[in-house]
């Protein structure tokens, strides 16, 4: 992928999933939703070559052991979260927060195809996020690993629903 040179940060605000984070103006947001209401919030960047996206929240009713699953970790016999996806040995997940939700996430080796130079090994990052009634699954394609933009826009999502 191109390296593109860096922009200021916007804020994306979704009234409707009731939900913000910041990105960084030179991406976008493209926003769907499945036939059975799951929605997604993806960030695209330019010459992006064969990735979909660069990081991408999927929007999840139900708990944090659900959202973790969904997200490609696994619990163990002894009460810890590994990852199951990707080549290499399984990690365990760091627990890490943002506004007013607590989550798990990890970086994992990803294959990941590029047209000039084959299939080769990337970084992807997989997190689970939840704020107590609703969650997030995060991941990535591994083109650009958790690059710091990235990285403020997972540490900056917000629920802004009011809690009951």
């Amino acid at each position: 992928m191109k390296q593109v040179k860096l922009a200021g940060y916007a804020t994306y605000r979704d009234p409707v999933l009731e939900v913000s984070f910041d990105y960084l103006a030179n991406r976008q947001v493209k926003k769907s939703c499945s036939a059975d209401r799951v929605c997604s919030l993806a960030l695209l960047g330019k010459n992006m070559g064969p990735s979909h996206y660069i990081l991408r929240f999927t929007l999840k009713a139900g708990d944090l052991e659900t959202a973790a699953e969904d997200a490609g970790f696994e619990r163990q016999d002894d009460g810890r979260w590994m990852t199951k996806y990707g080549p290499g040995v399984p990690t365990e997940p760091d627990a890490f927060s943002g506004r007013g939700w607590k989550g798990i996430r990890a970086t994992t080796a990803c294959g990941v195809w590029d047209p000039e130079t084959g299939m080769h090994t990337g970084e992807c990052v997989q997190a689970a996020i939840r704020n107590g009634t609703r969650s997030a699954v995060v991941d990535s394609e591994g083109s650009l690993g958790l690059d710091e933009p990235s990285t403020r826009s997972v540490e900056s999502f917000r629920f802004t629903s009011k809690q009951p």
